[in-house]
């Protein structure tokens, strides 16, 4: 859907859009002139947040979808990919995204990332069961309040930061043993992906291409279309991503509940496959 207008937030402009899909007018207090919705409450705008990304999850081709909502609005609504949605270079600050996991993996440490270099409210994620993984920024340290705006400013982007690089290098170090045998299985497979592709010919290569990436953006999970030669090692491929998250899902979750607090943040999730 076209962005229909423009109103600054902060130093920077970011587009408002109007929410896409089905919304109850009981839930509206009124619609603005520029077409966007302000809902009557915060909780009814992250409601339909909440409903429009596992809507999302459950469609034919599954995808993340992002939403920001600012207080009562719908800020924006972005498509991402099967297993991916952005949100660099805009103005959320103190605001509350919520999108789709649809591996029911907790929080990512992406998700922290975007969660303190945005200077979110609070980033949530909810798989196709409508269960979710949150992380909450804690408040600064109330000392900061008696710094002027600008100062004060400055130095809570300089915390954020700090805890942005403390917290990557301890989830790579904590991950690190996982992801050492997870991409030598991984590459083991790209070998012999790569041992078929090589020993085809133009037009079988631009197929097996074309199938790779939908493969990739986690678009595919039938391989009947496929030719059969193909089939086993795209198969070992699919099964290797899907057992990666299975594997990842519980070490992230004990990251996130012996780490959260001194990162500062707040973790919490319902995730059946993991509490």
């Amino acid at each position: 859907m076209p962005n229909v207008s423009q109103i600054k937030t902060g130093i920077s402009l970011l587009r408002w859009q109007v929410p896409k899909g089905k919304l109850n007018p009981k839930t509206l207090g009124y619609v603005l002139p520029n077409g966007n919705v302000n809902f009557s409450s915060h909780e009814n705008a992250m409601n339909y947040a909440k409903n429009a990304v596992i809507k999302a999850l459950k469609s034919d081709h599954p995808y993340e979808r992002g939403i920001v909502v600012n207080d009562r609005q719908i800020i924006a609504d972005i498509r991402g990919t099967g297993n991916t949605v952005n949100f660099w270079n805009m103005n959320i600050e103190n605001c509350s995204v919520v999108h789709g996991h649809p591996n029911s993996t907790p929080i990512s440490i992406g998700d922290y990332d975007c969660l303190m270099k945005g200077a979110l409210k609070e980033n949530i994620a909810y798989n196709s069961l409508g269960e979710y993984s949150k992380l909450t920024r804690n408040a600064n340290p109330k000392v900061l309040s008696i710094l002027p705006q600008k100062v004060k400013g400055f130095v809570e982007k300089c915390i954020h930061n700090f805890r942005r690089g403390v917290t990557s290098y301890e989830y790579g170090e904590f991950m690190k043993p996982t992801d050492t045998v997870i991409k030598e299985q991984s590459a083991q497979l790209r070998r012999r992906i790569k041992e078929f592709y090589d020993s085809s010919n133009t037009d079988t290569q631009k197929f097996l291409a074309y199938w790779l990436k939908r493969i990739d953006e986690d678009l595919v999970t039938d391989l009947s279309e496929l030719p059969k030669e193909f089939q086993p090692v795209l198969r070992d491929f699919i099964n290797l991503s899907k057992s990666e998250f299975k594997v990842k899902a519980p070490l992230v979750h004990r990251f996130w509940t012996d780490n959260a607090g001194k990162f500062g943040v707040k973790y919490e999730t319902n995730f059946s496959n993991l509490v």
